[in-house]
């Protein structure tokens, strides 16, 4: 049994993973019929949500295919995941959260984070943790229906349309979750499977929401889980490999928590010789080379590779190591046509 760290929750307590639930992030758009086609299908499959990367250079607009998706589907929750306020001001993103509201009553989300690829495409910075976390507090308030002061010479307003909408923030260390923790309804934690990184984030999210006089109790935790479901085993443990890099790209702690050692060359060397970055690598063969040094052990804590029994028995286990996951975002490397149907088996092996 794994033990996990941080708050333990007894073994009486613990829920099932049959109660998971699930919400892809990666699907192909070539029309809005494609895109209602393939919601629906997700759908019928069982997923919980549909999220849109919102990154501007490599995607269709987040909040555009959300809208579709609302109008296309009778269950599925949608939104952005994630938004950032340095391509879209606060107001414009509880706008268009309150817009998505108002379309699907009662499903609309929007993810809120520093920037990625929709940063760093554009030659931006990310968000510092300080403005992330007003983000959310502003697009809280406005769509609580406050009337904030936005600096303007004209008298505060109240935001135009009101539709509600949950408010997903992203964290991948600490103080972002601590930030996270003061505003949003959910945490996506993006720090890995090891129950190191996983508790110790959400126990900084829930600090956060004491802080902010909110109950942390109500908060919810979700993660993100790079699933590579291959039949071919060695190329799914290639693709682990990067995974497991790119989160010591992304930050060395996810690494250093659980007591992995980097033994690769310098990571920005590494970073130089792929593009956007590690775990978004256009040439995946190519970043499968350059990460050869990463061991399997270490690989299995960022990622699960294999068949559809195997990824179900790693999402169990993390389950096992983290008892406060309650949304799963599914995340391969490179989208495939039967990618959802996969996942659906994984679903249907676990809440079967």
């Amino acid at each position: 049994m794994l033990l996990a760290a941080g708050r333990q929750t007894p073994a009486a307590e613990r829920a099932g993973v049959d109660d998971l639930t699930f919400g892809l992030n990666r699907r192909p758009f070539g029309s809005a019929k494609q895109l209602s086609d393939t919601v629906r299908r997700e759908e019928a499959l069982g997923f919980d949500y549909a999220w849109f990367p919102d990154s501007h250079l490599l995607r269709p607009d987040a909040f555009i295919l959300a809208a579709l998706t609302l109008q296309a589907t009778e269950r599925l929750r949608a939104g952005p995941l994630l938004a950032n306020p340095i391509t879209r001001h606060p107001v414009t993103l509880a706008s268009a959260a309150a817009t998505l509201g108002v379309i699907g009553p009662g499903r609309a989300a929007v993810g809120i984070g520093a920037g990625d690829t929709a940063v760093s495409t554009i030659g931006e910075r990310q968000a510092k943790v300080g403005e992330v976390r007003a983000t959310m507090q502003l697009v809280r308030r406005l769509l609580e229906g406050e009337a904030p002061d936005l600096g303007s010479r004209l008298p505060a307003r109240r935001l135009g349309t009101r539709g509600k909408a949950e408010i997903w923030g992203a964290a991948s260390g600490p103080r972002a979750a601590k930030a996270a923790g003061a505003a949003a309804d959910v945490i996506v934690l993006r720090c890995g499977l090891h129950p190191a990184n996983l508790n110790a984030l959400a126990d900084a999210a829930e600090a956060g929401a004491r802080e902010a006089g909110r109950n942390p109790a109500a908060l919810r935790f979700g993660a993100v889980v790079h699933t590579l479901l291959e039949d071919d085993a060695d190329w799914a443990a290639a693709q682990a490999r990067i995974v497991a890099a790119g989160f010591y790209e992304l930050t060395a702690q996810s690494w250093q928590r659980p007591g992995f050692a980097w033994n690769g060359p310098p990571i920005q060397a590494l970073a130089a010789q792929v593009y956007p970055d590690i775990v978004h690598a256009e040439d995946v063969p190519a970043a499968a080379a350059l990460t050869a040094f990463v061991t399997p052990e270490v690989a299995g804590w960022f990622a699960l590779a294999g068949d559809v029994a195997q990824v179900a028995n790693g999402l169990r286990r993390v389950r096992e190591g983290f008892p406060r996951l309650w949304h799963v975002i599914p995340q391969p490397l490179t989208w495939k046509r039967d990618f959802p149907d996969r996942v659906a088996a994984v679903m249907q092996k676990l809440r079967g």
